[in-house]
């Protein structure tokens, strides 16, 4: 005679639902485990870069501050005079734009002045007040005026610090306000970042600030 085991209803059922059950509970464990140890850490490293870039940006803003109100000296040389004797006025937008440039380069470079922000002149309003001639010294000064979403101004003025002439020293050459619009290669104009906003006045200081009567 062949003796067939025998079992207890529902105890192979049951024991297969308990296998079951656990293979379920180790996947879904393993499953959190794994998403835990790859989430995190790409949170961790996104927080520690955007604090890194916070730190950057404030010392930026902060040594651009203290850059304000800049300027720099330059004498008039002699292929910058015209056939009536005196700076052509084409010049002093090139000193203008020189001094915008020495600016950025005061601070490590346009790439920290802007960052990824290419600025480009979109206006230039200048009063031309008094010539220069050779053996004249200059003084450029700029100094942030506002900003808006995706434009800024700056106000510069034009001095004339030394001369030849005594009498001619200390005469205003030129006031200018050049308004500039952010923009990235490839996608054009983009809006100012906020931080680089920090660098201008709540209020509008004006073409003739108080702080010039110093410089």
């Amino acid at each position: 005679m062949i003796r067939v085991p025998t079992f207890r209803a529902g105890t192979l059922t049951n024991n297969s639902d308990t296998l079951c059950h656990r293979s379920l509970k180790h996947i879904s464990t393993s499953r959190r485990s794994f998403q835990t140890s790859s989430v995190i850490p790409a949170a961790t490293e996104d927080a520690k870069r955007d604090s890194e870039t916070s730190v950057e940006n404030k010392k930026i803003v902060k040594s651009l501050k203290d850059l304000f109100p800049y300027h720099m000296d330059l004498p008039v040389r002699g292929y910058e005079i015209d056939s009536f004797g005196h700076v052509n006025n084409a010049v002093y937008l090139s000193w203008l734009e020189h001094a915008r440039w020495q600016m950025a380069l005061d601070v490590g470079g346009p790439h920290k002045f802007f960052g990824s922000i290419k600025p480009v002149v979109r206006r230039v309003e200048v009063d031309y007040l008094s010539e220069c001639k050779m053996g004249d010294t200059v003084r450029i000064t700029y100094w942030p005026r506002s900003a808006s979403t995706t434009s800024f101004v700056f106000g510069s003025r034009i001095k004339i610090i030394d001369s030849l002439d005594p009498k001619k020293k200390d005469r205003i050459a030129l006031k200018a306000t050049i308004v500039q619009t952010a923009t990235q290669t490839g996608v054009g104009k983009v809006p100012l970042p906020e931080f680089l906003k920090e660098i201008f006045p709540q209020e509008d200081p004006g073409a003739e600030p108080s702080f010039l009567n110093e410089m």
